[in-house]
């Protein structure tokens, strides 16, 4: 995930507190967006997972906060 700011702010993501349950299973670098997973996922269980990122400025005096909502897929890697 990546946010853009005209004046080259830097962002601080962070995934939406009401997407994070039990078992959910991706964590979000907070200063690269980068989504990593932080356990297996099973594909037949569950293909699709739907959550916000929030994405927040680091300037103190123009606090700019963008919301994205992320869908993503899970596919098989095997052929």
């Amino acid at each position: 995930m990546q946010a853009f700011d005209p004046e080259d702010d830097a962002f601080e993501y962070k995934i939406d507190d009401d997407a994070i349950r039990n078992n959910f299973p991706f964590n979000i670098d907070p200063r690269s967006g980068q989504l990593t997973l932080q356990s297996s996922v099973d594909r037949e269980a569950k293909s699709t997972w739907e959550f916000d990122v929030l994405a927040t400025n680091t300037d103190e005096f123009e606090q700019l906060e963008v919301i994205k909502h992320a869908i993503l897929s899970i596919f098989s890697s095997k052929n």
